[in-house]
């Protein structure tokens, strides 16, 4: 049997980056599994199917959690986010988690600090840890997005802090 490990023995997770081990293991592709990732002391749950998430109504439009620590994910979450039409989620801002925003469905006027583009299905934008960010709507038919934002913090997964009563946000999208 071939044996291959990365970040430590397999099934050890490596302290210094919490990434899980490998373990590669050879034989019969129908009886021994080629991967198996340990992810400390229990393996992660690994589907959330979308009935089943939890969707939560904010003033913006609803999101769902996707991935998240109570899915066992630990430097990771999985936002799907729906806006109505000339909706959106105002300034605010993440510390310590850096986030990818994917659009699906929709127009979306996405603003990183105090620039902005406007954003079609299959584009991306990248936002630093702490970074200013929102995400307004401006087509005519509800616009959808997925967040990934990492590494996970505290139960659900994220800390927000609005900013959008504050300058130069207040007013930004007023100029």
């Amino acid at each position: 049997m071939l044996g291959c490990s990365i970040g430590g023995s397999p099934g050890e997770v490596n302290p210094a980056n919490r990434m899980p081990s490998l373990a590669f293991a050879g034989g019969d592709a129908e009886t021994t599994p080629p991967v198996t990732i340990a992810y400390g002391d229990k393996m992660p749950i690994p589907f959330r199917f979308v009935k089943d998430a939890m969707s939560t109504q904010h003033s913006f439009g609803v999101t769902r959690m996707m991935c998240d620590p109570a899915l066992g994910a630990k430097e990771l979450v999985v936002v799907d986010a729906r806006f109505p039409v000339g909706q959106g989620h105002a300034f605010h801002k993440h510390p310590g988690q850096e986030e990818v925003i994917y659009v699906i469905s929709g127009r979306i006027e996405q603003w990183v600090g105090e620039d902005y583009h406007e954003l079609e299905p299959g584009d991306t934008a990248f936002i630093l840890p702490g970074q200013v960010h929102a995400s307004f709507n401006i087509g005519n038919e509800e616009a959808r997005i997925v967040a990934i934002l990492g590494p996970a913090v505290g139960e659900s997964g994220t800390t927000t802090v609005d900013v959008y009563d504050e300058l130069p946000w207040r007013e930004i999208r007023r100029k």
